[in-house]
């Protein structure tokens, strides 16, 4: 719903510095939190986020995650690659399709 959204956007820019970026073991923590039932590939993207070596998390991806877990599609059918998504978002996309594409395959065999 709109207002859980807005819930769920509240306790996450509570818990950002006045800064434009927040590291990651504080989003990491949080997002698994905030996002458990949330996001089919919270698990996914926390190992995305972790094997990438980043430093921080902008304010804009961390403002947009929540908007690309409640309406993309669990297969990523409906993700738009000319959207206004982050660019991390569209790496994780490009990371995670082909995953999904295996197991996908897997189950079918």
């Amino acid at each position: 719903t709109v207002d859980g959204r807005c819930k769920v956007r509240e306790a996450v820019v509570s818990t950002q510095s006045t800064g434009k970026n927040l590291g990651i073991e504080d989003a990491l923590r949080t997002w698994k939190i905030v996002l458990a039932g949330r996001f089919s590939h919270l698990e996914d993207w926390c190992t995305f986020i972790a094997q990438h070596d980043r430093r921080s998390i902008t304010r804009d991806t961390w403002n947009l995650l929540l908007d690309f877990a409640s309406t993309i599609n669990s297969d990523l059918s409906n993700y738009d690659e000319e959207g206004a998504w982050p660019i991390l978002i569209d790496e994780f996309v490009g990371w995670l399709r082909p995953r999904i594409n295996t197991s996908t395959s897997s189950a079918m065999s």
